[in-house]
């Protein structure tokens, strides 16, 4: 019997160990689903979900090869073709103005929105993922720069994403402490709610701190 180790049949289709070999005559186990197993296929997306239909029209008749009208037709078949968006960044740039008041001659300057701490800021998204690859999928840092450089043109350095993502975990653990004490300032006695009301609010400052 041929198997890895004496021919070049691969160790996918090779023999297994342990498994009693056919006798003579004996058809070799057939591998895949049995006889009357249901096919699996992936569920057709409904047109209210589609967000690109391509009419297939012919310019032609196949027949006389005379001119085909623009408009009608009925539809004979249909295909889908399942892709990802296209990796493009997103860039949003903050600019704070001064506005001159006509009444009482002085200037007003505003102010940048939640989200802009510092001069180049990553958005949430940009967040978001690194931490989900990292903590959920354990990618590397230094691979990490690479897939968002190649996948997104998007470079980041390895320190840029430890502190990203440290930053992003802190706010959560913080998130968790404000939910708790918030439970504990209305459920407490006296001086807990006391306490938790101050704690909070300190939290809270932090909070805002770190965005």
């Amino acid at each position: 019997m041929k198997t890895a180790s004496n021919s070049s049949v691969p160790p996918s289709k090779s023999w297994k160990a342990g498994r009693p070999a056919p006798e003579a005559g004996q058809e070799p186990v057939k591998r895949g689903p049995p006889v009357g197993h249901p096919g699996a296929s992936r569920e057709w997306v409904p047109l209210a979900q589609v967000d690109q239909v391509v009419a297939c029209r012919s310019q032609r008749c196949a027949d006389c090869g005379s001119s085909l009208p623009e408009m009608g037709g009925r539809i004979v078949g249909q295909r889908q073709m399942i892709d990802l968006p296209p990796s493009t960044l997103v860039v949003t740039e903050a600019q704070v103005l001064a506005v001159w008041c006509p009444h009482c001659q002085q200037e007003t300057v505003g102010s940048y929105p939640e989200g802009f701490r510092a001069v180049t800021h990553f958005g949430p998204r940009v967040l978001a993922l690194a931490a989900w690859l990292h903590e959920e999928h354990h990618v590397a840092y230094a691979r990490m720069t690479d897939l968002f450089r190649d996948a997104f043109g998007l470079r980041i350095s390895e320190g840029a994403l430890v502190a990203a993502v440290g930053r992003l975990g802190y706010q959560i653990c913080l998130a968790h402490q404000l939910r708790d004490l918030e439970y504990a300032r209305q459920r407490g006695d006296g001086l807990a709610r006391e306490w938790a009301r101050a704690t909070h609010a300190l939290l809270r400052r932090v909070v805002r701190l770190c965005h």
